[in-house]
């Protein structure tokens, strides 16, 4: 349940990656870095997400190493635009570096794929401390305002029943990065963000990248 004095003002939008920190603020549970994408970048993706076999990244590793890991699943991809690739690795790891800033960790979970099926239909919360979100192909991660939420969603096994107003679900543009605050936050666990993936239809699909913390369920 989300108590009353956490509902009002509990996202944030800014072009500032300095002000992302706030997320760790009782009464934020999402905050919004809003980007613009290069030329290169952008072409490379829409190239990249046209490819059939794009490898699943997972893994869980130090800053320091992320460039090599990168390069060691999506080398074959290089030449689709030379410089647009540099750009991905380039833009993957500052968000990397930003977040094990963030949560002051040294290792960070790494989830980097190709999504073609809706991952997670029912909106819900996530059980860990914090986890970065950035879709830099297709629709981006849908979330709710606080007031949107029925007071007894746990349990219900329907989006009707967890979301009062479906019309008013809010979306997080692509290429934009959300962090989300989860229910192992440190600070209150009833202030998680309520959140879900974007239904795909048939030929949609994501390049996401999901970035967690260590301690995580």
């Amino acid at each position: 349940m989300i108590t009353k004095n956490l509902a009002k003002d509990h996202f944030l939008y800014t072009k500032n990656w300095d002000t992302l920190t706030e997320i760790q603020a009782p009464h934020r549970n999402l905050a919004i870095l809003e980007r613009t994408i290069s030329v290169e970048l952008q072409n490379f993706l829409y190239l990249l997400q046209k490819e059939t076999q794009v490898p699943v990244i997972q893994e869980t590793l130090p800053v320091n190493r992320l460039k090599q890991i990168l390069n060691n699943y999506l080398q074959q991809f290089r030449m689709l635009d030379t410089r647009g690739y540099q750009a991905l690795i380039e833009d993957i790891y500052q968000l990397v570096w930003q977040f094990s800033q963030l949560v002051q960790q040294s290792h960070i979970k790494l989830y980097f794929a190709k999504i073609e099926t809706s991952m997670c239909r029912l909106f819900h919360t996530d059980a860990n401390e914090l986890r970065l979100l950035c879709t830099y192909w297709g629709a981006g991660t849908q979330w709710v305002d606080n007031d949107n939420i029925h007071p007894r969603f746990c349990g219900a096994s329907s989006n009707a029943e967890r979301i009062k107003d479906l019309s008013k679900v809010l979306s997080v543009k692509t290429y934009d990065v959300a962090i989300l605050k989860g229910a192992l936050h440190d600070h209150i666990a009833t202030n998680a963000i309520m959140h879900r993936s974007p239904p795909l239809d048939k030929n949609q699909c994501r390049l996401l990248l999901r970035l967690d913390t260590e301690v995580n369920l």
